[in-house]
């Protein structure tokens, strides 16, 4: 009984190892996305171009060091040995607020053992302890974030913007925008699942 338990172990490491080595840096997921907009800016010079955050999968994501809301501190290792769900939002973004309640069944569902949850808004502590208090949100918080969002994560993709990183450090999915009416909960949670459900097999 223990040597197939062994080589399913291994195989495990391996597959882990993998995507790994197979990851891009995050400036090199940056340089995609430049050419990408380059490109459709070649196509049609007349309309803004735009490319969504899906030219970042791959890439192993950014470091950096936060404090969140409640003290705890997120430093590089936050993101090795469990996936992680990564949003930017804003309280003045009705598509943000739509998505919340999903957030909060995704994590009763998963619960902490496997999955980290948190979240980046530009928007200061005042604003959002009372924002908070009115729409309760099951994410560790990190506040006054537009350095980080921008300058590190260089984002340009508007609000909300969602990440997944799996136990490598490495984004797995990353999309952008989001709903208002009723299904926004129900879009948000079917795109999550797969992604989370791919991370843990």
């Amino acid at each position: 009984m223990k040597k197939p338990i062994f080589l399913c172990l291994l195989s495990a490491s391996m597959i882990t190892s993998t995507q790994a080595q197979n990851s891009i840096s995050y400036q090199e997921a940056l340089d995609i996305c430049k050419q990408r907009l380059e490109e459709k800016h070649k196509e049609n010079p007349d309309i803004f171009p735009y490319v969504g955050p899906d030219c970042i999968i791959g890439a192993q994501v950014p470091e950096f060091t936060a404090t969140t809301m409640d003290g705890s501190v997120i430093t590089p290792e936050y993101f090795r040995g469990k996936v992680t769900i990564l949003n930017f939002w804003m309280i003045s973004c009705p598509p943000c607020i739509a998505e919340i309640p999903g957030f909060n069944h995704i994590r009763e569902t998963y619960g902490n053992d496997q999955l980290h949850y948190v979240a980046i808004t530009p928007d200061n502590e005042k604003d959002v302890k009372h924002f908070l208090n009115n729409n309760p949100w099951k994410f560790e918080q990190i506040l006054s974030g537009f350095d980080i969002i921008f300058d590190i994560f260089n984002s340009r993709w508007g609000y909300p913007t969602t990440l997944v990183v799996n136990q490598e450090g490495v984004i797995i999915d990353a999309f952008s925008g989001g709903r208002t009416d009723q299904n926004a909960v129900k879009d948000l949670e079917d795109r999550l699942t797969v992604s989370i459900q791919n991370a843990l097999k």
